[in-house]
């Protein structure tokens, strides 16, 4: 492994190897129309080669089916039993219990807070015929892609721990792995724990880590389970899918980078076996100790103390090299790189460039569009009755070619598109070759 030095500052691409046999590469969305990763594959082109959906007829898009978010209500326990009651009703038993619970202290003035839905900000999976996507409060749904019907959820009840440590109640989505009739739902929580559950079911797994379940504070300096850090929030959480690669989870995580301590939490890479949850190894984005490479450009020993430096945001990997790639932020009180967008995406396919635009529709509000991928020319666009706050995907179903993406709002939820059954033509079958891959872009 190699260990970054502290002029490293803005962003690093990492890669690690991770022994197995070799596997193909991948390039774009499967060709049979499904959306088994985040980005649509491992190297996150946001590609997929389905061609039903064109300039000619994206006009005509209608809604499929508009699925609503299931953190709308959840479980309470008592001796008694257990009862499915509103979400407000059980946020405001927790908060009589603990009142400082989701306090936020910014140095100055305390404010308190609660949890809240409205941020529904994942991108789906698509596999089999089933969506897979988190919520705002850390759980996990199933929905069958032909109905919008759920099919499970799996709650962590992460929301009972605490405040996350930044970015709170937004969650980007979870990740797929299936093997000789094996399939698991993989996801890291805000309150820093990494869950694996039957993707059939959504129990569970029970050989993985301890009830299904992996401590990601375990072994990372100054996270300790049960305690906050000086600003009342969780020391390590997540917000983003975990990667993936030849039967290895690589998972990154959300640090508090507005602490106001010289000491702070450092936001290590870490990897588990897909089967059993075991720790295989961490990148050390902050050396810890004098041995090991780069801890001789901080200053003073300064990685001693030091943390930050994590990977809050998507990863990339190839299953062929056996590399994972890691987006790695700023150290402890550096300035943040970057700034915020209006729009969600892209989604490429073969002709066409889509976003989620926030304003812009018929009456000002949200809506999807397309735009010419040649040109960059827009050629028309959707009017959405929530902000969409996650990328859109696009699968294949009974032949149709779909796209879905979330939306926010006061009632958030998940919408599919797809075309009126009289205008879908019929589908054509992609080439062998590997698909055309996208020219990289940033959201």
């Amino acid at each position: 492994m190699r260990w970054m030095g502290a002029r490293t500052t803005a962003a690093l691409t990492m890669t690690a190897c991770l022994a197995a046999s070799p596997a193909q590469a991948q390039y774009g969305a499967p060709a049979g129309g499904e959306w088994r990763s985040y980005a649509g594959d491992s190297g996150s082109t946001k590609y997929s080669p389905l061609d039903q959906i064109t300039a000619g007829n994206f006009a005509d898009l209608e809604v499929r089916w508009h699925w609503t978010s299931v953190d709308a209500h959840l479980v309470r326990s008592t001796p008694g039993g257990d009862s499915l009651v509103a979400a407000d009703t059980l946020f405001d038993i927790l908060q009589a219990d603990e009142p400082d619970l989701w306090t936020a202290w910014d140095g100055v003035r305390q404010t308190r807070a609660r949890p809240t839905i409205r941020s529904l900000v994942a991108t789906p999976l698509m596999v089999d015929g089933v969506l897979y996507l988190s919520t705002p409060l850390y759980r996990a749904a199933a929905i069958d892609a032909r109905s919008g019907e759920t099919l499970w959820v799996h709650d962590p009840r992460a929301y009972e721990s605490g405040m996350p440590a930044i970015a709170q109640w937004r969650h980007r989505g979870v990740a797929y792995w299936e093997n000789d009739g094996d399939a698991r739902i993989v996801w890291a929580t805000g309150d820093g724990f990494l869950i694996a559950v039957d993707a059939r079911t959504g129990l569970p797994d029970p050989d993985f880590g301890e009830n299904g379940r992996v401590d990601l504070t375990d072994g990372v300096p100054r996270a300790t389970r049960g305690e906050r850090d000086v600003l009342n929030l969780l020391p390590l959480s997540s917000q983003s899918p975990p990667m993936i690669i030849r039967d290895t989870i690589v998972v990154g995580s959300t640090i508090n980078d507005r602490t106001i301590t010289r000491e702070a939490t450092p936001g290590f890479a870490r990897a588990y076996d897909i089967r059993t949850g075991r720790h295989r190894w961490d990148f050390h984005t902050v050396p810890q100790s004098a041995d090991e490479f780069g801890s001789d450009t901080w200053l003073n020993e300064s990685w001693r103390y030091s943390g930050n430096t994590n990977i809050w945001s998507m990863m990339s990997g190839d299953e062929e090299l056996g590399w994972v790639y890691l987006p790695v932020g700023t150290p402890t009180n550096l300035p943040p790189v970057g700034g915020g967008a209006s729009r969600s995406g892209p989604l490429l396919t073969k002709t066409l460039l889509i976003y989620a635009l926030t304003a812009g529709g018929s009456d000002g509000g949200p809506r999807l569009v397309a735009y010419d991928k040649a040109t960059g020319a827009e050629i028309a666009s959707i009017d959405l009755p929530a902000g969409a706050l996650g990328a859109p995907l696009t699968y294949r179903l009974d032949g149709v070619q779909h796209i879905a993406l979330t939306v926010g709002g006061e009632v958030p939820g998940l919408i599919a598109f797809r075309l009126p059954a009289s205008d879908a033509p019929a589908p054509t079958e992609p080439a062998a070759e590997r698909n055309e891959p996208a020219t990289p872009t940033r959201d």
